[in-house]
C-alpha cells in the first residue's frame, strides 16, 4: 500500500508539477508580455512626446503668425482710413475746382461779350474813320490838283488798306 500511496503521491506530485509548470509557464508569457507591453508603451510614450513637441512649436509658429497677420491688418486698415480721407478730400477740391470752373466759364463769357462789343465798336470807328477820311480827300483832291490824278475809289482802297492793318495791330 505504500508503494501505492507513494505511487498516488508521485502520480499526484507530477499532476501538480505540470500544473505549476504550466501556472510558471503562463506567468513567464504573462511577464514576456507585460514587457514587450512596457516596450510598446514606452516608445508610443517617447513618440507621443516628440509629437506633442512638434505641435508646441507649431503652435508657436501659428502664433507668430497671427500675430503678424493681425499687424498686417491693422497697417491696412489704418491705410484705408487713410486713403478714404484723402478721397473725401479730393472729392471736396474736386467740388471745389467745379465751382472754381463755373466762376471762370462766366468769366470767360463776360470777357467774350466785352470782345464782342469792343469789336463792334471798332468796326464802327472804322468805318467812320474811312469815311472821314474819304471825305476828307475829297476835299482835298478839290483843292490839290497835283493829287487830282488818283481816283476816289483808289483812295478807298488806300484806306482799307491802312485801317484794316490798324484794325488788328
Amino acid at each position: 500500500m505504500l508503494e501505492r500511496t507513494s505511487k498516488k503521491t508521485i502520480e499526484d506530485l507530477e499532476k501538480k508539477s505540470v500544473v505549476l509548470q504550466q501556472s510558471l509557464q503562463v506567468e513567464v508569457d504573462a511577464k514576456l508580455t507585460a514587457e514587450a507591453e512596457a516596450r510598446n508603451a514606452a516608445q508610443l510614450s517617447a513618440l507621443l512626446q516628440k509629437k506633442n513637441k512638434m505641435l508646441e512649436d507649431a503652435f508657436q509658429l501659428a502664433l507668430k503668425a497671427q500675430e503678424k497677420v493681425e499687424r498686417r491688418l491693422q497697417e491696412l486698415n489704418d491705410k484705408a482710413t487713410a486713403l478714404t480721407t484723402q478721397n473725401e478730400y479730393l472729392g471736396n477740391r474736386i467740388n471745389g475746382n467745379e465751382e472754381d470752373k463755373g466762376a471762370l466759364r462766366y468769366e470767360l463769357r463776360r470777357t467774350e461779350d466785352e470782345l464782342r462789343q469792343a469789336n463792334a465798336m471798332n468796326t464802327q470807328l472804322a468805318h467812320r474813320t474811312l469815311t472821314s477820311k474819304t471825305n476828307s480827300m475829297q476835299w482835298r483832291l478839290r483843292g490839290n490838283p497835283a493829287r487830282q490824278s488818283l481816283t476816289i475809289s483808289e483812295e478807298k482802297i488806300c484806306l482799307m488798306n491802312q485801317v484794316g492793318r490798324n484794325q488788328f495791330f
